[in-house]
Protein backbone atom coordinates (compact mmCIF):
# COMPACT_ATOMS: atom_id res chain seq x y z
CA UNK A 1 0.00 0.00 0.00
CA UNK A 2 2.58 2.31 0.90
CA UNK A 3 3.97 2.47 -2.84
CA UNK A 4 0.11 3.38 -4.20
CA UNK A 5 0.09 6.00 -1.59
CA UNK A 6 3.61 7.40 -2.95
CA UNK A 7 2.35 7.37 -6.38
CA UNK A 8 -0.66 8.78 -5.39
CA UNK A 9 0.92 12.31 -3.45
CA UNK A 10 3.31 12.68 -6.33
CA UNK A 11 0.40 12.55 -8.79
CA UNK A 12 -0.97 15.30 -6.53
CA UNK A 13 1.66 17.46 -6.10
CA UNK A 14 2.40 17.45 -10.11
CA UNK A 15 -1.18 18.47 -10.35
CA UNK A 16 -0.45 21.13 -8.48
CA UNK A 17 2.80 22.74 -10.06
CA UNK A 18 0.86 22.23 -13.51
CA UNK A 19 -1.84 24.78 -11.42
CA UNK A 20 0.58 26.85 -10.36
CA UNK A 21 2.26 27.51 -13.71
CA UNK A 22 0.17 27.13 -16.25
CA UNK A 23 -3.51 27.92 -14.29
CA UNK A 24 -5.18 24.68 -15.77
CA UNK A 25 -6.52 21.02 -14.78
CA UNK A 26 -7.60 22.77 -11.39
CA UNK A 27 -10.83 20.19 -11.55
CA UNK A 28 -8.58 17.46 -11.52
CA UNK A 29 -6.26 18.41 -8.97
CA UNK A 30 -9.31 18.95 -6.58
CA UNK A 31 -10.83 15.31 -7.33
CA UNK A 32 -7.01 13.47 -7.19
CA UNK A 33 -6.62 15.66 -3.87
CA UNK A 34 -10.55 14.28 -2.72
CA UNK A 35 -9.66 10.44 -3.67
CA UNK A 36 -6.76 10.37 -1.87
CA UNK A 37 -7.89 11.74 1.48
CA UNK A 38 -10.00 8.21 1.87
CA UNK A 39 -7.20 6.08 0.91
CA UNK A 40 -4.46 8.08 2.88
CA UNK A 41 -7.18 7.48 5.84
CA UNK A 42 -7.33 3.89 4.99
CA UNK A 43 -3.31 3.78 5.25
CA UNK A 44 -3.03 5.38 8.61
CA UNK A 45 -5.55 3.49 10.19
CA UNK A 46 -3.79 0.20 8.48
CA UNK A 47 -0.17 1.41 10.20
CA UNK A 48 -2.07 2.07 13.39
CA UNK A 49 -3.24 -1.03 13.63
CA UNK A 50 -0.28 -3.25 12.48
CA UNK A 51 2.96 -1.38 13.62
CA UNK A 52 4.93 -0.81 16.10
CA UNK A 53 5.09 3.34 14.98
CA UNK A 54 8.06 4.91 16.94
CA UNK A 55 10.77 3.29 14.65
CA UNK A 56 8.03 3.39 11.27
CA UNK A 57 9.54 6.43 9.62
CA UNK A 58 7.18 5.45 6.82
CA UNK A 59 3.90 6.86 9.42
CA UNK A 60 5.37 10.13 9.84
CA UNK A 61 6.06 10.44 6.26
CA UNK A 62 2.43 9.17 5.62
CA UNK A 63 0.84 11.58 7.66
CA UNK A 64 2.78 14.55 6.92
CA UNK A 65 1.54 13.25 2.96
CA UNK A 66 -1.94 13.15 4.12
CA UNK A 67 -1.47 17.14 6.07
CA UNK A 68 -0.39 18.74 2.52
CA UNK A 69 -2.95 16.57 0.58
CA UNK A 70 -5.69 18.00 2.70
CA UNK A 71 -4.75 21.41 2.44
CA UNK A 72 -4.39 20.97 -1.26
CA UNK A 73 -7.49 20.15 -1.39
CA UNK A 74 -9.14 22.81 1.02
CA UNK A 75 -7.12 25.56 -0.94
CA UNK A 76 -8.58 23.94 -4.46
CA UNK A 77 -11.92 23.51 -3.24
CA UNK A 78 -11.78 27.17 -2.44
CA UNK A 79 -9.98 28.13 -5.71
CA UNK A 80 -13.18 26.44 -7.40
CA UNK A 81 -16.01 26.94 -5.65
CA UNK A 82 -15.15 30.45 -3.47
CA UNK A 83 -17.38 31.15 -0.73
CA UNK A 84 -19.84 28.16 -1.69
CA UNK A 85 -16.75 26.29 -0.58
CA UNK A 86 -17.35 27.08 3.34
CA UNK A 87 -19.27 24.74 4.66
CA UNK A 88 -17.29 22.11 3.65
CA UNK A 89 -17.92 19.42 6.05
CA UNK A 90 -15.79 16.86 4.07
CA UNK A 91 -12.40 18.36 5.13
CA UNK A 92 -13.28 19.23 7.98
CA UNK A 93 -14.15 15.43 8.80
CA UNK A 94 -10.49 14.42 7.81
CA UNK A 95 -8.62 17.08 9.79
CA UNK A 96 -10.96 15.67 13.28
CA UNK A 97 -9.79 12.15 12.77
CA UNK A 98 -5.92 13.04 11.94
CA UNK A 99 -6.00 15.31 15.24
CA UNK A 100 -7.87 12.56 17.37
CA UNK A 101 -5.66 9.73 16.09
CA UNK A 102 -2.24 11.35 16.76
CA UNK A 103 -3.34 13.20 19.46
CA UNK A 104 -3.90 9.37 21.42
CA UNK A 105 -0.91 8.08 19.94
CA UNK A 106 0.89 11.28 21.41
CA UNK A 107 -0.61 10.72 24.84
CA UNK A 108 -0.19 7.52 25.22
CA UNK A 109 3.32 7.31 24.65
CA UNK A 110 3.46 10.10 27.04
CA UNK A 111 3.33 7.65 29.96
CA UNK A 112 4.62 8.68 33.26
CA UNK A 113 7.58 6.60 33.06
CA UNK A 114 8.50 8.90 30.27
CA UNK A 115 7.94 12.07 32.13
CA UNK A 116 10.06 10.96 35.35
CA UNK A 117 12.75 10.55 33.00
CA UNK A 118 12.57 13.65 31.61
CA UNK A 119 12.06 15.61 34.66
CA UNK A 120 15.81 14.09 35.58
CA UNK A 121 17.15 14.73 32.42
CA UNK A 122 19.20 18.25 30.79
CA UNK A 123 16.46 20.30 29.69
CA UNK A 124 13.96 18.12 30.88
CA UNK A 125 11.82 20.89 32.44
CA UNK A 126 11.57 23.08 29.49
CA UNK A 127 10.66 19.68 26.95
CA UNK A 128 7.62 18.73 29.47
CA UNK A 129 6.35 22.39 29.76
CA UNK A 130 6.56 22.06 25.38
CA UNK A 131 5.09 18.47 25.69
CA UNK A 132 2.13 19.13 27.99
CA UNK A 133 0.35 21.22 25.46
CA UNK A 134 -0.72 18.71 23.94
CA UNK A 135 -1.17 16.31 26.71
CA UNK A 136 -3.77 16.23 28.67
CA UNK A 137 -3.26 18.94 30.99
CA UNK A 138 -4.28 22.95 31.02
CA UNK A 139 -1.25 24.14 32.53
CA UNK A 140 2.36 23.22 34.28
CA UNK A 141 0.81 23.62 37.72
CA UNK A 142 -1.92 21.03 36.81
CA UNK A 143 0.70 18.73 35.37
CA UNK A 144 2.42 19.25 38.67
CA UNK A 145 -0.48 18.06 40.80
CA UNK A 146 -1.04 15.02 38.73
CA UNK A 147 2.93 14.20 38.43
CA UNK A 148 2.90 14.61 42.08
CA UNK A 149 -0.20 12.60 42.86
CA UNK A 150 0.85 9.84 40.41
CA UNK A 151 4.72 9.41 41.76
CA UNK A 152 3.20 9.14 45.70
CA UNK A 153 0.65 6.65 44.38
CA UNK A 154 3.40 4.73 42.97
CA UNK A 155 6.00 4.76 45.97
CA UNK A 156 8.04 7.61 44.51
CA UNK A 157 8.89 10.75 45.78
CA UNK A 158 8.12 13.93 44.34
CA UNK A 159 12.07 15.18 44.39
CA UNK A 160 13.01 12.16 41.78
CA UNK A 161 16.56 11.02 41.18
CA UNK A 162 18.37 8.95 38.73
CA UNK A 163 17.87 6.11 41.47
CA UNK A 164 14.23 5.85 41.50
CA UNK A 165 13.55 5.97 37.89
CA UNK A 166 12.63 3.50 35.87
CA UNK A 167 14.52 4.20 32.78
CA UNK A 168 13.38 4.38 29.19
CA UNK A 169 14.70 4.93 26.16
CA UNK A 170 14.64 8.50 25.54
CA UNK A 171 17.10 8.25 22.85
CA UNK A 172 14.25 6.57 20.94
CA UNK A 173 11.05 7.96 22.23
CA UNK A 174 11.73 11.37 22.05
CA UNK A 175 12.73 12.12 18.25
CA UNK A 176 8.72 10.47 18.27
CA UNK A 177 7.64 12.56 20.78
CA UNK A 178 8.87 15.96 18.82
CA UNK A 179 6.99 14.42 15.25
CA UNK A 180 3.65 13.85 16.67
CA UNK A 181 4.07 17.31 18.55
CA UNK A 182 5.34 18.91 15.22
CA UNK A 183 2.19 16.84 13.38
CA UNK A 184 -0.53 18.29 15.93
CA UNK A 185 1.44 21.90 15.30
CA UNK A 186 0.43 21.13 11.76
CA UNK A 187 -2.91 19.65 12.50
CA UNK A 188 -3.95 23.20 14.53
CA UNK A 189 -2.61 25.02 11.27
CA UNK A 190 -5.52 23.72 8.97
CA UNK A 191 -7.73 24.57 12.04
CA UNK A 192 -6.64 27.72 11.96
CA UNK A 193 -6.83 28.19 7.79
CA UNK A 194 -10.41 27.31 8.04
CA UNK A 195 -10.91 30.25 10.19
CA UNK A 196 -8.61 32.27 7.91
CA UNK A 197 -10.81 30.92 4.75
CA UNK A 198 -14.20 32.03 6.73
CA UNK A 199 -12.61 35.13 7.26
CA UNK A 200 -11.43 35.90 4.29
CA UNK A 201 -14.26 34.97 1.64
CA UNK A 202 -16.65 37.12 3.70
CA UNK A 203 -14.79 39.94 3.56
CA UNK A 204 -13.85 39.51 -0.41
CA UNK A 205 -17.63 38.88 -0.52
CA UNK A 206 -18.87 41.94 0.64
CA UNK A 207 -16.56 43.53 -2.23
CA UNK A 208 -17.75 41.89 -5.60
CA UNK A 209 -14.92 43.77 -7.76
CA UNK A 210 -12.55 41.00 -6.68
CA UNK A 211 -11.95 37.36 -7.46
CA UNK A 212 -12.11 36.04 -4.56
CA UNK A 213 -10.66 32.74 -6.15
CA UNK A 214 -7.55 34.19 -6.42
CA UNK A 215 -6.85 35.67 -3.11
CA UNK A 216 -4.53 32.95 -1.69
CA UNK A 217 -1.44 31.62 -3.31
CA UNK A 218 0.25 28.62 -2.21
CA UNK A 219 3.99 27.88 -2.37
CA UNK A 220 4.82 24.15 -1.44
CA UNK A 221 8.23 22.69 -0.95
CA UNK A 222 9.75 19.71 -2.67
CA UNK A 223 7.76 16.63 -2.19
CA UNK A 224 9.43 14.09 -0.17
CA UNK A 225 9.38 10.08 -1.19
CA UNK A 226 7.15 7.94 1.36
CA UNK A 227 9.89 6.03 1.80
Amino acid sequence: MINNLNTEYLQIIDSLYNYQNYKNQLSELNSKSRNALANFKTGINNFIRNSDLVKNIDFINTVNAYIEIIFIHRMSLFWLHGEKSLNDNITESYISFLHDEIQKIYRETLSLELYMNLFISENGIDKIDKYIVYDDFNSMTDFLKWFKSESNTQQIYFHITSKNVKKINLYELEPFIDELFNTLEKINNLNNMETEIDELANFYKKNNDIDIKNIFSLKSNEPKQIE
